[in-house]
């Protein structure tokens, strides 16, 4: 982990800041308290608790909980109340999103994932083992898949660690900044440099395209794209039809916090510009950039560049 850390002069504030690799991704955090001692022991704690919630929903190492659940499949399996939680927000959302999020692709992405000739669904397999609400079977003592079910939580896993932190944080940090890999952000209060608050670039489909800026104070920002299947981020599975959704497409979500913003940036590469409604719908701002073409809600909070 590399930590900077900057302390201010006067004894009204310290600030601690640092990135660390976590999710295949980095995280970069800053965070201002009202000494050095608190802010160093948030900063530590945040990572600590990305890299916890890393160990309960990455399917990339096999001991990984979520991972450890999908190799258990037809049998009932126990779970951590955290792998329960997030199951539980995962079968909200689907169901919030009419199934445009949906974590039960996790066959089609592991499939694409190790480079399958033939990605998609199997002749004889029934639909139910890709949607989440079918292939999973909550009980006292743990959790069901469906024989061939797998879940993926590649359009939640980030946001769902960035509330922990903040939840973590509490009234400790009088303000913060988070940074998950360029694509999900989350902020609070002002920075100690004295900006009058945090801002983040809303950027395009094109390479160094940007369309403005958006202010964060306590509320998240997500961004997904569609990427072809060769790209090594992995393309975004459309739920409906189990294939890869095609390129140039992009969507910006603005929330209250990162977990729905990432799920609805992820839904709204699947539905297009024709799911926005959806997303005010669910208290959600969004912007969508589909082959240069843009749609955004009017309650987006966009400030165009001079």
């Amino acid at each position: 982990m590399l930590i900077l850390v900057i302390g201010a002069s006067d004894g009204r504030a310290a600030t601690a800041r640092g990135g660390n690799v976590v999710m295949g991704t980095v995280l970069e955090v800053t965070v201002v308290a009202e000494d050095q001692e608190t802010a160093d022991a948030l900063l530590s704690g945040a990572f600590d608790a990305a890299r916890h919630w890393d160990d309960v929903l990455t399917t990339w190492r096999p001991e990984g909980e979520l991972a450890l659940l999908n190799a258990t499949q037809g049998v009932i399996h126990p779970v951590s109340n955290d792998l329960l939680k997030a199951i539980g927000l995962m079968m909200k959302y689907s169901l919030v999103t009419r199934g445009a999020f949906d974590p039960g692709v996790g066959p089609i992405v592991e499939r694409w994932r190790r480079g399958e000739p033939n990605p998609g669904r199997r002749e004889g397999e029934s639909l139910d083992i890709y949607r989440i609400r079918n292939a999973v079977s909550v009980g006292d003592k743990g959790i069901r898949l469906r024989r061939g079910a797998a879940l993926d939580c590649g359009g939640i896993g980030k946001g769902i660690a960035l509330d922990a932190i903040v939840r973590f944080f509490g009234e400790r940090a009088t303000a913060y900044y988070l940074d998950f890999g360029g694509s999900s952000q989350m902020a609070r209060g002002r920075p100690e440099n004295g900006a009058e608050n945090w801002k983040v670039l809303v950027v395009g489909n094109a390479a160094g395209t940007i369309h403005g800026t958006v202010i964060l104070d306590e509320a998240s920002l997500s961004t997904s794209r569609a990427l072809d299947p060769s790209d090594p981020a992995g393309s975004i599975i459309d739920p409906q039809t189990l294939t890869p959704v095609p390129p140039p497409r992009l969507a910006t979500v603005f929330a209250k916090n990162a977990t729905a913003a990432e799920v609805w940036s992820t839904a709204l590469i699947v539905l297009g510009a024709d799911g926005i409604a959806a997303a005010q719908a669910a208290g959600v701002e969004a912007f969508v950039e589909i082959d240069g073409k843009i749609t955004k809600s009017d309650g987006f909070p966009l400030a165009r560049l001079p």
